[in-house]
């Protein structure tokens, strides 16, 4: 039913008058021509576009009215141009912004684009999300060497994911610029969107920028959904694996008008088939069944634009004993269950001035979150509602395009309800301002300096001072620093929310003080020629200095869980290496080496951070036959060995190793197109690795020794996968 409602609000094409010929250029940073294969044309304000060819040529049927005609192309900005002559062969031109230019197979978008801008940002485009299943964002790194995804423990099914081998918390996660998943929804926010409904991710390792907020402490990703412009009219997504997971995604894009353009998604997912591969009595993967749908608008004229997207999703994940289920008698089998609402609406709008430099723009966002939970005897419950506001306006000094700013202001207001044994609540108000300045008056130098100030309270101002530097050795190789500061304020119930499927009991020290720490980093992306072959070359270093951290010890006690602040030393110490070529037509290998030195004084002695691989290695392989008929996928990371939680005051029977060892995961997929259509068929962790012993004390959860967090590898072994992917143009 729900396809077919979609399907229902397609509208029947315009009727075509003439057509119009052209072709699609890039202007590499050096001021070379390149053709743009497979460039995105289409008429603005209507559903009649076109494809350019391995030669960037294109033909595109004109509709009634039509003359406003859209190009684009990944790793170039996109450019809309008046037509007013039919009958001329059109030029179009864009502007390269990014250093990956080489390694792109015929035919295809890169998976994979690293910018040319002075604060570095690594793009995971649409192709690239393709690469694998991505069911939703948490699933969305498996072929990223950046970014590491994994359990948070064996019963929620929650995920975190780690940058610069810090927790997920620390990255500002944001949606096209606007903060989300913060506060109580940061564990689960990550499920929350579908794979199918992103255009891309940006990933920014350390000191971002201040017009985004002061909670950047390791860096920012953030989201983009797919727009109307250019959209397809239906597009259908379904999956399932052998599991029992079955999944539909659909969107449908209508344009109201010429300026007008609005999309709709629905999700809706299940997984009621219960599993215990390894017999330990409990579910392998919490029984889950989800609704999704987002709404989004857009507009935009000459000197105005603006988008409106509204979204509203129901969750119920249900975990614990195998034979908790259906009977739930909390007195004989351990059960856990969350249930969660998300509303969210955001609006981003901009005015452009008459002299072309000047800009005002704003970002709105309203948010309610609720979730509802027990862990057999245990109840927490949250509330999060939220408002965010920011306010910015762009120009140059003097119209130099040498000197340029941004000035704004911003303001969140969060309210937080919890309970557990007693309902507590938290009101955040934090009212803020902040300029950041960029200056190009020196050749091949870029300068971004940046200060924001927030007020929190009358105890608590965050000053967040940031600092970006790049400069062009040569055109093919760049060099960026960066320094600055980040704070954020912990919630560490929802945040540590796995912890309470154990039989630790939380204990809180003192009162938490904001986190603040300085990130500093280095980067260099150098594009270079060995053997008529072309490379690309990253690596970067970066150090996170915690000024305070809330520190979770789950060393001192095996019995308890204690929060406080930081007492002593914190600090990150990330270096990563990745190398991308293409050795022959077709085939594109991406490899890469990370070490991560995290150490947290915990009870008084600096330790590694726990269950946490120091190392990782990374290769992944992609193959495109020439006429794009099969594309195969192929990833293998080596995930080193890292420390455990002190577990010496546990029974001989329960104690677990100071360390766990190394281990590697292998992941492919096949992909077959028929035209619009395509079908593919994937594994995940072929090799069937897991954890032994996921869950301590798994035979008698009632009593002082169960603990489902200490998770450092893989839960649920071999997934085997299929779907497809059908687009109506």
């Amino acid at each position: 039913m729900l396809f077919i409602f979609l399907t229902g609000l397609i509208l029947q094409s315009n009727s075509l008058a003439k057509e119009l010929q052209g072709k699609v250029t890039g202007i590499e940073p050096d001021g070379k021509k390149v053709a743009l294969p497979k460039a995105n044309i289409f008429w603005l304000g209507t559903k009649t576009g076109a494809i350019a060819d391995v030669n960037g040529n294109f033909t595109i049927d004109v509709p009634d009215g039509a003359n406003r005609l859209v190009s684009s192309f990944i790793g170039y900005d996109k450019d809309t141009i008046l037509v007013d002559n039919f009958n001329k062969k059109l030029e179009i031109e864009l502007k390269a912004n990014y250093t990956l230019r080489a390694i792109q197979i015929d035919g295809e978008q890169p998976a994979r684009l690293i910018s040319n801008t002075a604060i570095k940002s690594e793009t995971i485009t649409a192709n690239g999300l393709r690469k694998a299943a991505c069911c939703n964002l948490s699933e969305s790194f498996q072929t990223n060497p950046t970014v590491d995804v994994s359990f948070t423990d064996a019963v929620t099914g929650a995920k975190q994911i780690q940058l610069l081998g810090l927790q997920g918390v620390y990255i500002q996660m944001l949606n096209e610029k606007v903060p989300s998943f913060r506060g109580l929804s940061a564990n689960f926010g990550l499920d929350y969107i579908p794979g199918p409904w992103m255009k891309s991710i940006q990933i920014s390792k350390g000191a971002s920028s201040v017009q985004t907020g002061f909670e950047s402490i390791s860096g920012q990703i953030d989201v983009e959904y797919k727009v109307p412009e250019g959209g397809e009219p239906l597009f259908l997504n379904f999956y399932a694996n052998q599991l029992g997971r079955f999944e539909a995604n659909a969107y449908t894009t209508y344009h109201v008008s010429d300026k007008i353009g609005t999309m709709l998604f629905a999700h809706a997912s299940s997984n009621q088939v219960k599993h215990d591969n390894n017999s330990d009595g409990f579910l392998d993967k919490p029984l889950t069944t989800q609704f999704n749908l987002l709404n989004r608008w857009a507009y935009e004229d000459e000197t105005f634009c603006s988008k409106v997207v509204l979204k509203a999703l129901y969750e119920d994940r249900a975990g614990g004993q195998i034979d908790f289920y259906p009977a739930k008698d909390k007195s004989k089998y351990y059960g856990m269950d969350i249930r969660t609402e998300k509303y969210e609406m955001f609006t981003s709008n901009g005015i452009k001035f008459d002299d072309e430099y000047s800009s005002l723009g704003t970002n709105f966002s309203l948010s309610h979150y609720k979730l509802n939970s027990y862990f057999n005897d245990k109840i927490y419950d949250g509330e999060h509602n939220s408002f965010y506001a920011n306010l910015t306006y762009q120009s140059q000094l003097m119209g130099n395009e040498e000197h340029s700013y941004s000035v704004g202001l911003g303001f969140i207001n969060d309210v937080f309800t919890e309970v557990r044994t007693k309902v507590t609540q938290r009101l955040d108000a934090i009212p803020g301002a902040f300029l950041e300045y960029t200056y190009k008056g020196i050749e091949d130098l870029t300068v971004i300096a940046g200060m924001r100030y927030d007020y929190a309270n009358d105890t608590t101002k965050f000053f967040t001072p940031r600092l970006h530097l790049k400069y062009n050795i040569t055109d093919d190789l760049i060099i960026r620093a960066s320094a600055g500061k980040g704070f954020r304020i912990a919630n560490v119930h929802a945040e540590n929310i796995g912890m309470f499927a154990s039989s630790r009991t939380m204990t809180m020290l003192e009162n938490l003080k904001p986190e603040e720490a300085w990130n500093y980093g280095i980067n260099g992306t150098w594009n270079f020629d060995l053997f008529n072959t072309h490379f690309i070359l990253n690596a970067d270093f970066y150090r996170t200095d915690f000024i305070n951290q809330v520190i979770v010890d789950m060393d001192r006690d095996p019995n308890k869980i204690f929060f406080h602040n930081l007492k002593g030393e914190s600090y990150s110490n990330s270096f990563q290496v990745d190398l991308t070529v293409e050795p022959f037509k077709g085939l594109t290998v991406l490899t890469a080496f990370r070490m991560n030195d995290v150490k947290m004084t915990i009870n008084g002695e600096l330790l590694d951070k726990p269950l946490q691989s120091r190392k990782k290695g990374f290769i992944n392989l992609g193959y495109l036959m020439t006429d794009e008929s099969w594309s195969f996928d192929f990833t293998a990371e080596y995930n080193g060995s890292g420390r455990i939680p002190n577990t010496k005051l546990n029974p001989d029977t329960l104690r677990l190793p100071e360390s766990f060892d190394p281990f590697v995961l292998l992941h492919t997929q096949v992909t077959k197109r028929f035209g619009d259509f395509e079908i593919y068929l994937g594994g995940e962790n072929l090799t069937n690795y897991t954890q032994s012993n996921p869950i301590l004390s798994a035979d008698k959860p009632f009593e002082k020794y169960f603990d489902s967090g200490m998770i450092w590898a893989p839960i649920v072994g071999r997934v085997i996968y299929t779907g497809f992917r059908w687009t109506f143009k």
